[in-house]
């Protein structure tokens, strides 16, 4: 069954023509949940801001290699797949927010808070039946309709999670991740990415001091939330770190 995304009501639609467009590297890499690591490398080596930044993680000292890695397929060998397709993620998100300039809305902090999400729907994906590498994608593209609202000035008439979605679907993501962010607010058990993502958006608001339902909904004991969300914030303290000494 296709799923029916909304469209984007026109303001949001002419705001979207302003924001960066994705470099063919990340929209393949994004798109294509079934290349293989030697693919995956070929597209980033079309993209030298990204080709460069690879390389500064693989080279990176987390990763405590004895020799230098000086091409994008032994970076990818090193990364592995999930964290490839994490870094491109993490990269275009980036690229996406961070020119973007008005009141009320820090793109850095915008950013941060996303790949907490990410991290978090991550660690749950086990519990929910889906790959992290998904999971991580549509938790950090979860509020992407936010960014666009803030763009156009508003949600009109619409929801943080249809825009978010309609943007998705735009760039050709899979359906599951698409369907992931549509459904994140409300999730739904035949959507298992959004269970993931709307764990990840919960947590987040609960370290912000927000009360929240059913916050351990996808973990079968208290132990296994609590472990899961202390691998996020270790996780995200990494990625941000490594991030940021190779930002592109």
């Amino acid at each position: 069954m296709t799923l029916l995304v909304p469209s984007l009501p026109a303001a949001c639609a002419t705001a979207a023509e302003r924001l960066p467009k994705l470099s063919p590297a990340h929209q393949r890499i994004l798109s294509s949940p079934d290349a293989d690591l030697h693919q995956l490398a070929r597209w980033i080596d079309t993209d030298p801001a990204l080709c460069s930044y690879m390389l500064r993680v693989a080279n990176s000292p987390f990763y405590g290699l004895s020799h230098k890695i000086e091409t994008t397929s032994d970076a990818a060998m090193i990364l592995g797949r999930a964290a490839v397709t994490s870094i491109c993620a993490a990269a275009m998100l980036r690229a996406i927010a961070m020119p973007v300039h008005v009141r009320e809305f820090d793109p850095e902090t915008f950013w941060r808070q996303s790949v907490m999400v990410a991290c978090l729907s991550a660690q749950a994906a086990p519990f929910c039946k889906v790959g992290p590498e998904s999971a991580f994608s549509a938790g950090l593209l979860h509020g992407i309709g936010n960014l666009l609202a803030a763009v156009s000035g508003g949600l009109h008439g619409s929801t943080m999670e249809a825009l978010g979605a309609s943007m998705a679907a735009s760039w050709h993501l899979p359906e599951s991740i698409v369907e992931g962010i549509l459904f994140s607010a409300e999730p739904s058990a035949s959507a298992p990415l959004s269970v993931a993502v709307h764990f990840g958006r919960c947590q987040l608001a609960a370290d912000a001091g927000m009360a929240v339902p059913e916050l351990a909904a996808p973990f079968p004991t208290i132990t296994a939330h609590e472990e899961a969300v202390a691998q996020a914030r270790l996780a995200y303290e990494s990625f941000v770190a490594d991030f940021v000494t190779g930002a592109v």
